[in-house]
């Protein structure tokens, strides 16, 4: 494989037909754009799961995982959920992170001041 890093967005979930099927396009939209391998997984609800998706990218011989949590805010999901589940990786060979939160992010507020200077 060429390309051993994969990119996990992961959602918190939805019941929501129309939540998963944005979820679905806009992994495909960014995996076009950006060349790199990226799938969808969820916190809770939906499939895959976010453990279930590390083991499968294992599976399919990735040896690098990043964990972009969609998330807004460093709240219970992302200081204690999140890094329980990732927490059962820690002892393996696998080359895995899980990225900050988005307010944590220098990109996500210039990504909001281009939003903004659109609308102003």
């Amino acid at each position: 494989m060429k390309n051993k890093t994969i990119y996990l967005l992961l959602f918190h979930g939805s019941a929501r037909t129309g939540a998963l099927q944005s979820a679905s396009a806009f992994t495909d939209m960014l995996a076009k754009h950006s060349g790199k391998s990226v799938k969808a997984c969820f916190l809770r609800g939906q499939s895959p799961d976010l453990e279930g998706a590390i083991n499968q990218s294992i599976v399919e011989g990735y040896t690098r995982i990043r964990v972009i949590q969609l998330f807004l805010l460093p709240g219970a999901h992302v200081n204690e959920d999140i890094p329980d589940i990732i927490e059962k990786f820690r002892h393996s060979d696998l080359d895995l992170e899980v990225l900050p939160c988005l307010v944590e992010l220098e990109e996500f507020a210039q990504m909001l001041q281009i939003l903004m200077n659109r609308h102003e």
